[in-house]
């Protein structure tokens, strides 16, 4: 299903209103593209008002939308209720507004404090603060916590990433397995900016350090709860504005956040922070990386899943990673969506068997220039090698 062009004062698209009541639908397969608010929530507006509005959301795209004011993606307010949407697979970019550009989390007089995992959040913009994400937990409570989350190329005034307010309230975030780069403030926080807030950070990468340039501190502490990392995670490919420099929709570039070979991300995190066995593509979430023998979670929305060597095996009985016919992988669409960030691979042996891309009428199979693939084989019939085939 897709939302796209509507308008509204409040919620472009979606407007979720729990008065005294519940108003917390579950989104699967979503995409909501170019909708706009005239005040908040230019896709979504979750309103928990003497109520509860938690929406789940899993495989959803938000992109292109806007909002005058606050939330240019999503707008929570817990305003003497609860609104903590949970997200799983969710995918934020190019969104826009003036607070919050992709999301927006009022806890003022009540609650707002999302879960998120295998979220990412590209060339979202907040003219004033909170490029990405705006927590406000001024008088109420707004402390999401996040685990295996991108944010790349985010940009505002104040709080490239995130700007989190806890001021007469309590804004205290918990961030596990969570990437950090790549995005800018024009004036104070290129990651994040912490007013009055308290944030647990932990195995997490974070460009620029806790207290500096990363992250900017008023009032506020940032606890290291161990496993944090200052390195570039070499992305595939790091979000662009284009020639102008700005994230308005014209020659943007989202990037492609995957892990490359040899990202310092890789096998980095903790397995005790995930919530999904897979990552937001699909595949197996705890693969090991780096070749040494255990398999550990990566940072981010994204687990790296190249096989060693030039061969990606694809076997409907199997249950593996790709490796070998002992750890084929079962599904050959989502082998296929591998090969783009796994350049040492140049064919794809699949055994005999049935495979389908999906379940909706838009999957596909979508091959990949300059890799073979190749059937008729049968490992569990002793046809294992290239010259055996039929």
């Amino acid at each position: 299903m897709t939302f796209s062009g509507n308008s509204a004062d409040d919620g472009g698209a979606m407007y979720n209103y729990g008065h005294n009541g519940t108003s917390s639908p579950s989104l699967d397969n979503v995409t909501f593209s170019g909708n706009s608010a005239d005040i908040n929530g230019g896709a979504m507006y979750n309103d928990g008002d003497e109520g509860t509005s938690s929406p789940s959301l899993a495989n959803v795209t938000i992109a292109g939308n806007s909002a005058e004011v606050r939330g240019g993606a999503m707008y929570n307010s817990g305003y003497q209720g609860s609104s903590s949407p949970s997200l799983a697979n969710v995918t934020f970019a190019g969104n826009l507004a003036l607070h919050g550009g992709a999301m927006y989390n009022n806890g003022a007089y009540g609650a707002s404090s999302p879960s998120l995992a295998n979220v990412t959040f590209s060339g979202n913009s907040a003219g004033n603060v909170g490029g990405a994400m705006y927590n406000y937990g001024v008088r109420g409570t707004s402390s999401p916590s996040l685990s295996n989350v991108t944010f790349s190329g985010n940009s505002a005034d104040y709080g490239g990433a995130m700007y989190n307010d806890g001021h007469e309230g309590t804004s205290s975030l918990s961030l596990s397995n969570v990437i950090l780069w790549g995005n800018t403030a024009e004036l104070n926080g290129n990651q994040m900016y912490n007013s009055y807030a308290s944030v647990a950070i932990t195995t997490s990468l974070v460009q620029g350090v806790f207290d500096g340039s990363g992250i900017f501190n008023e009032n506020s502490t940032v606890t290291d709860g161990g496993g944090n990392l200052y390195a570039d995670p070499d992305f595939l490919r790091d979000p662009n504005p284009g020639p102008d420099g700005n994230w308005d929709g014209v020659a943007d570039d989202y990037g492609d956040l995957h892990l490359g070979a040899g990202s310092p991300a890789i096998d980095s995190g903790t397995n005790s922070a995930i919530s999904l066995p897979t990552d937001l593509d699909g595949n197996p979430r705890v693969v090991d990386g780096d070749g040494d023998g255990t398999a550990i979670v990566d940072m981010g929305a994204y687990e790296y899943n190249c096989p060693a060597g030039s061969i990606l095996y694809v076997d409907r009985r199997a249950s593996g990673t790709g490796g070998s016919w002992l750890e084929a992988k079962p599904d050959l669409a989502l082998g296929l969506k591998l090969l783009s960030y796994c350049p040492d691979v140049s064919q794809v042996w699949v055994a005999t068997g049935v495979y389908t891309p999906g379940v909706h009428r838009g999957d596909s199979f979508d091959l990949v220039p300059s890799v073979a693939l190749y059937g008729g084989f049968d490992p569990a019939g002793g046809i294992d090698e290239f010259s055996e085939r039929d």
